[in-house]
């Protein structure tokens, strides 16, 4: 079970295995095949932002998603790459310090804030 996400009636749920792919970074990045259903582990005191691509440059086929934990004090928020849809109710994708936020392909080009 490396990433799960359930929607309940009061949200959404994530669960994340530690055991599954880990990346860290000190700085802005673009989302790989190798990141879905693990995580990416964030160390910077400055804003990073991950980068999703679209479905021919990821490449996406499912309802992947990718998790990032932000480990030092620079704000961490996915952001839609060209032609990609980014959906968040708050309107912004940002974790807080010791945070862990995620995203997840909902279709062709889209991805919710989890």
């Amino acid at each position: 079970m490396p990433l799960n996400a359930t929607l309940t009636g009061s949200g959404w749920i994530v669960s994340i295995d530690t055991n599954g792919p880990r990346r860290a970074v000190t700085g802005n990045t673009v989302a790989t095949a190798a990141d879905v259903n693990g995580r990416i582990d964030v160390n910077s005191a400055s804003p990073v932002q991950i980068t999703i691509p679209d479905d021919s440059t990821g490449p996406w086929q499912g309802s992947e998603m990718v998790a990032a934990y932000q480990a030092g004090a620079g704000a961490v928020s996915f952001v839609a790459g060209s032609g990609v849809t980014l959906r968040s109710p708050s309107g912004v994708a940002a974790a807080v310090q010791y945070g862990t936020i995620a995203v997840q392909r909902v279709g062709p080009n889209e991805w919710a804030l989890v």
